[in-house]
């Protein structure tokens, strides 16, 4: 789920847009999304919010769009 074009990193809260809620099927803006707690790390969802519609869990991963941060001590891709 891609952040919202305005937001910056939280690590305690991140807002997204919905394009198609899992709970009821609308499109919902700027949903306030929370780390889970005792997650299993197997898991693919890391975050929750609440559908407005419904007031039901909508579960979520976070997928950065933008440049790639290089991590410390990782080799520079060959330019070219």
């Amino acid at each position: 789920m891609p952040l919202a074009d305005d937001d910056e990193f939280d690590p305690d809260v991140v807002t997204a847009d919905v394009a198609a809620c899992p709970r009821c099927g609308a499109a919902h803006i700027r949903i306030s999304f929370r780390p889970l707690t005792n997650h299993d790390p197997a898991a693919p969802y890391r975050v929750y919010g609440l559908c407005p519609t419904t007031n039901q869990p909508v579960l979520a991963t976070i997928e950065v769009v933008g440049e790639k941060a290089e991590e410390p001590g990782a080799p520079n891709p060959p330019a070219g």
